[in-house]
């Protein structure tokens, strides 16, 4: 992963989690991002991980 260094990073978490929780998460995260200044569409972001989510990646 080390191509994505300074890229990406990863959501931790202990115990079940659900689709809904994760998509609470990277609304969450889209909204701070906005906050601190950079440009984030949360929608797109959701969009893509409902995708990737049915894909089965």
């Amino acid at each position: 992963m080390a191509h994505l260094a300074g890229k990406a990073f990863r959501i931790g978490h202990m115990g079940n989690t659900t689709e809904e929780m994760l998509i609470s998460a990277i609304g969450k995260i889209g909204e701070t991002l906005n906050e601190i200044g950079h440009t984030v569409i949360i929608e797109n972001a959701v969009k893509r991980f409902k995708e990737e989510v049915s894909a089965g990646v």
